[in-house]
């Protein structure tokens, strides 16, 4: 894996993940109820992201929710 030596911030599409796997699994969430989808944390349309790392066909970004408050997570190039 690299590291980025200064902060690249690009527009981005696709599905925010919380493992550089592809895990589109249907399953229940245990506390909720809810339906999740493997390992999506959200679905990027054209937005805007802070490349943390990359590792192979993956990056690691932060997604600025609001002001304040950032995810995490890995998207697929």
């Amino acid at each position: 894996m690299e590291w980025t030596n200064t902060l690249v911030y690009k527009s981005i599409s696709g599905i925010l993940r919380r493992s550089p796997v592809v895990d589109d699994t249907q399953k229940k969430d245990v506390c909720t109820g809810e339906a999740i989808i493997g390992n999506h944390i959200d679905q990027l349309m054209d937005q805007q992201v802070v490349v943390l790392r990359k590792k192979k066909d993956w990056l690691l970004v932060i997604l600025e929710k609001s002001e304040g408050y950032s995810i995490v997570g890995w998207i697929k190039k």
